[in-house]
């Protein structure tokens, strides 16, 4: 008679605890994200574009009201430099972002 045996080819070696983080800003100057991130979202709500910026500070984005932006480091040993992403709602009077991010 014939045996089947159940194996587990790939275990979750790598798990890791990710902790979400929320900013809601609004009329907020120029501001550095200090963490290492895994992932991030901008979405832009208010009356007036926001500004963000993904070289850590060199240069502004206008993302206009409505729109989401996203990134993702990928593979979970990636990871974007600490103040890589920062926002600031201050410039355009009514810009409004909300941020969601991971970070390990």
């Amino acid at each position: 008679a014939s045996e089947s045996v159940s194996i587990a080819l790939c275990k979750d070696q790598y798990a890791s605890i990710i902790k979400p983080g929320l900013i809601i800003s609004t009329g907020e100057a120029a501001t550095l994200i200090d963490e290492n991130l895994r992932s991030i979202s901008f979405a832009s709500n208010g009356t007036a574009d926001a500004l963000i910026t993904v070289d850590g500070g060199t240069t502004y984005l206008s993302i206009p009201t409505g729109t989401t932006i996203n990134f993702d480091a990928g593979a979970i040993s990636n990871y974007y430099p600490i103040d890589a992403f920062g926002y600031d709602t201050a410039t355009n009077a009514g810009a409004s972002l909300i941020v969601t991010y991971n970070v390990l």
